[in-house]
């Protein structure tokens, strides 16, 4: 199971001391590939974070059908980034994490509606 490399204690310490109530709690969040594409670089960073991070997978795909479970303690809402095989990428941005529990990757996501917390 793929879990938060350095870099992304890095990026979720940046959001901690800036939401220190959220700090304590942990946040669970499986991202399923529900695409017909294989998933080779999923980026997961703070709305107001310079660049993407590092690739949150440590797998070196997520196949169709796969999902992948991120582990995280701070912030909630991210901008998430993914690219497929093909070298395709997708992003959304605004998407709070803590409420969605399952991140579906399907074909027409970065429009689908997520929830009621999502930026506009």
């Amino acid at each position: 199971m793929p879990h938060f490399s350095v870099m992304w204690w890095f990026l979720i310490a940046m959001g901690v001391l800036a939401l220190p109530a959220q700090a304590q709690e942990r946040h669970v969040l499986t991202v399923v590939n529900d695409s017909a594409a294989p998933i080779v670089r999923l980026f997961v960073s703070p709305p107001n974070a310079p660049d993407w991070g590092g690739n949150a997978l440590e797998v070196p795909a997520l196949r169709p059908g796969d999902k992948a479970t991120l582990r995280w303690r701070g912030i909630c809402v991210f901008d998430v980034r993914v690219v497929f095989a093909s070298r395709a990428a997708e992003e959304r941005r605004g998407i709070d994490l803590c409420e969605q529990g399952e991140l579906s990757i399907t074909p027409g996501w970065t429009v689908a509606p997520l929830g009621p917390s999502e930026k506009t």
